[in-house]
């Protein structure tokens, strides 16, 4: 299986994306193609 990593140094405190992915029902304000 194929594997692919990219690492990025985000200006946000681990909560906040914790926070974020968490938020299922707001995944349409931010993803487009999420209906």
């Amino acid at each position: 299986m194929a594997v692919h990593r990219v690492t990025r140094i985000l200006p946000y405190a681990p909560e906040q994306l914790a926070d974020l992915v968490a938020d299922v029902r707001a995944y349409p304000d931010f993803v487009p193609w999420v209906t």
